[in-house]
């Protein structure tokens, strides 16, 4: 598999190496209080999933709120009939799950803008 093209940030004093295609959602998670990422990839072709995986003693707030826009944002994407709501084809738009420590945040890639937009959304809660 073709690795992504990286680009070096550095969060916290920490120097890291991240996919392109998720910096932005990286940066803005990661300027959140008491929120970290551990993992992230923009997706694949074949893949139709891009992730982060953040946690940290902030992240715990943000699972309600995050929960509510992806269930807002579902309903508006059945309701334009533009893409049905389903669990594991790639018409899917976003999932939020606990793993280990953490919370993961899968997109189809094609989707990306409205996840900057739900996290810009996050920020004004913080």
């Amino acid at each position: 598999m073709k690795k992504h093209r990286q680009t070096t940030l550095t969060i916290k004093g920490k120097t890291i190496s991240v996919d392109v295609g998720v910096r932005e959602l990286i940066l803005q998670l990661n300027a959140l209080p008491g929120v970290e990422t551990y993992h992230s990839c923009q997706g694949h072709r074949g893949q139709p999933t891009a992730y982060v995986h953040f946690g940290g003693a902030g992240a715990l707030k943000l699972l309600l709120p995050l929960a509510q826009m992806i269930l807002s944002e579902e309903w508006v994407w059945s309701a334009r009939r533009q893409c049905h709501v389903c669990r594991g084809c790639y018409g899917r738009l976003m999932t939020l799950e606990i793993c280990g420590m953490g919370i993961v945040l899968r997109w189809n890639p094609k989707h990306y803008r409205r996840v900057l937009a739900m996290a810009a959304d996050l920020e004004k809660l913080a």
